[in-house]
């Protein structure tokens, strides 16, 4: 079933036994920060946020379980049904009116700071910012494109961007700037799930994120007219700003903690001016914390990046079963492949297409498929037993990669990282130590009649 809005989703979290309620007043300034942090895998509502009448939610993809709800996968190995349903892009459909246009603001009424509670989201922030924006965009020959990128306010209604070089919103950017124009952007806060795990697939320049949220929710998105910019957004979204990207103008944007847990640095970055927002009545604002105990942004970032990981590695290795982005990896960093293995040389061919590939993996492991990819001990145990440094492993060197503080430190350029391969599958045709268990009819028959030893 797909969820019209966010507020669908929160019902459904929520009925789940999902979700905690804060009800006592709480400040935007770190305070909601470190209530999620305390929450866990659970989601959060703030009722009362000091300074606002704005209700705060966040933490909605905090788990696995809520990424598999929030698209209605089945729980065991949902890249495979969510690879079929992205295959089927589903174009938005426009209609006249749409519950976020049932408040408008323009101009100079627009007050960003003094309308919608935005968070200090850490202690060394360099202001208040929207990090759970969904930017949109568009390019002449391009089309749409959807991506979440950091926001710091800058007054009643301007803020500073982060974008990185290897992102399309910044292609996007340069385009327009070498033709000396704004670039149009809209900024979406609080939507349909759909709509955040598209924002973070990775694809073409054109691939419409639009159709794609279609696609991953079986049901294409209902689409309203911006006030002031040429751009269609979500009409069950529950805020959207509306700006220009200003072409030639840079200021200090930073720091910020990213979702390396690290602050990433200060820098002269690109502006924007916004000129209207549009919300629901009472509309509820989501929030997304990054920094040194996240859970969401891993899990909201880790499927559709694995998913594409795992198309791309099918090509050479259709027996692969599954593949892992880890948490500790910052949901993007390390990967960890399950395979059948057919042949040697097969585990090298899957790395370097990991290695290669533009979602930024700095370092892969390949293991057998009786390993369990999301149990970090059997991971680790395949390591520590059927992998050898010197002849399991090989390393690419000066590759790009996106906000590694490692990077940035080691060198001049924060762009070019090293990367390493592992190979921790068994060798084929030579004997090796059988793994030690119990017989798979015994462990059936514990778990089928588990409460019945508990009770004699």
């Amino acid at each position: 079933m797909a969820f019209r809005d966010l507020r669908e989703f929160v019902e459904k979290i929520e009925t789940s036994g999902g979700l905690l309620r804060v009800k006592k007043e709480i400040d935007p300034n770190q305070e909601i920060s470190a209530a999620i942090i305390k929450a866990g895998p659970a989601a959060v509502l703030c009722e009362k946020v000091k300074g606002y009448d704005i209700p705060v939610v966040a933490n909605l993809f905090g788990d696995r379980e809520k990424i598999n709800m929030a698209l209605g996968l089945e729980k065991e190995n949902p890249i495979e049904e969510y690879l079929k349903r992205v295959e089927r892009l589903q174009p938005p459909i426009e209609v006249g009116y749409g519950p976020v246009k049932e408040h408008v603001v323009t101009g100079e009424k627009v007050d960003l700071p003094g309308m919608l509670p935005i968070l200090v989201v850490n202690e060394k922030d360099g202001g208040r910012y929207i990090s759970s924006g969904i930017i949109v965009a568009k390019d002449p020959e391009f089309g749409y494109n959807l991506a979440l990128h950091r926001l710091q306010i800058k007054g009643k209604h301007r803020a500073g961007i982060y974008m990185s070089e290897l992102q399309h919103l910044h292609l996007y950017f340069k385009r327009a700037e070498e033709r000396n124009e704004p670039l149009e952007i809209a900024v979406i806060i609080g939507c349909d799930p759909s709509l955040y795990l598209a924002s973070v697939v990775t694809g073409p320049p054109d691939l419409d994120e639009y159709a794609v949220a279609g696609a991953l929710r079986k049901e294409p998105l209902e689409m309203v007219k911006c006030e002031t910019v040429d751009l269609l957004v979500p009409a069950h979204a529950e805020i959207v700003l509306e700006g220009r990207m200003l072409p030639h103008t840079r200021e200090k944007e930073g720091p910020f903690g990213e979702f390396s847990k690290y602050y990433g640095p200060e820098g002269e970055r690109p502006v924007i001016e916004f000129t209207a927002l549009s919300h629901r009545s009472r509309p509820m604002y989501q929030a997304l914390y990054l920094g040194r105990r996240q859970r969401e942004n891993v899990y909201l970032t880790s499927l559709p990046k694995a998913a594409d990981l795992y198309r791309a590695v099918k090509e050479v290795a259709p027996e692969v079963k599954d593949i892992y982005l880890t948490p500790g990896g910052c949901g993007r960093y390390h990967a960890v492949v399950s395979l059948k293995k057919r042949f040697e040389g097969e585990p090298r061919l899957i790395l370097s297409v990991v290695l290669s590939h533009r979602i930024g993996v700095k370092h892969a492991i390949v293991v057998d498929e009786d390993v369990d990819i999301y149990d970090p001990h059997e991971v680790e145990w395949a390591m520590a037993t059927r992998f050898q440094f010197d002849r399991d492993s090989f390393f690419l060197n000066d590759t790009p990669i996106h906000l590694d503080p490692s990077s940035a430190f080691k060198r001049k350029t924060g762009l070019l990282t090293s990367k390493l391969g592992m190979d921790a599958t068994l060798p084929l045709g030579v004997p090796y130590p059988q793994v030690c268990d119990v017989s798979k009819e015994v462990m059936k028959k514990i778990e089928d009649n588990w409460q019945a030893y508990l009770e004699g």
